[in-house]
């Protein structure tokens, strides 16, 4: 059995954050019209994973990773989803990377998982979903999911996870990383707080 479920730990909370869902769908829409996404980078993934940036590598939607002292920024596409946009200027300059995540039907992410990527190191990784269905899961440690959309949600991706897309329709996310900071970790339910010192435990045996 997972570690994770030995010890009672939450992995995957629901932040206390909701969105107008109708008004994300429709800027998405507008974003797919004028943008192109670009194949998701990784060897994690069966290829059917793309891409499209929000916040990024000196404002370049089409990059992931930063140049040597390059520094994240708002790329153009942002401006086309002003819902998101006040959310995330509501936290003064605290957001690393933000894109739209698109599984197409039949994609599937590997089990793996991320270094950083937790609220107990450097990065708080928030997922805002706006178009799935219950065919779209992910597996986090001992828990089996699929993210209802317009709910903002945390999960610690240090630890083991994958996703599936078995629908017919497109899985898309908004994927968010945020410094891990007193501020952001205040958006964290209290009980995922307490459990800091059993999930370093459960790192080290999962």
């Amino acid at each position: 059995s997972w570690p994770s479920a030995a010890l009672g730990l939450h992995l995957i909370e629901r932040l206390d954050v909701e969105f107008d869902l109708d008004a994300l769908q429709r800027e998405l829409a507008d974003v797919e019209r004028e943008h192109a996404a670009t194949a998701q980078t990784g060897p994690h993934h069966n290829g059917k994973w793309n891409r499209i940036g929000l916040v990024g590598p000196g404002g370049d939607a089409e990059r992931s990773y930063a140049k040597s002292g390059e520094q994240p920024a708002e790329t153009p596409v942002l401006a086309l989803m002003p819902t998101l946009r006040r959310w995330i200027a509501g936290l003064d300059g605290e957001v690393h990377r933000a894109i739209i995540s698109r599984m197409e039907p039949g994609a599937y992410v590997r089990w793996h998982r991320d270094p950083e990527e937790s609220a107990d190191r450097s990065v708080m990784r928030l997922h805002l979903p706006v178009l799935t269905n219950p065919r779209c899961t992910m597996d986090i440690g001992h828990h089996h999911v699929q993210l209802p959309a317009g709910a903002l949600w945390y999960s610690d991706f240090t630890f083991p996870h994958r996703v599936f897309n078995r629908s017919d329709e497109r899985r898309v996310h908004i994927m968010i990383d945020v410094a891990a900071n007193e501020r952001t970790l205040a958006l964290l339910p209290a009980r995922y707080r307490r459990e800091k010192a059993r999930r370093r435990i459960a790192r080290k045996l999962a």
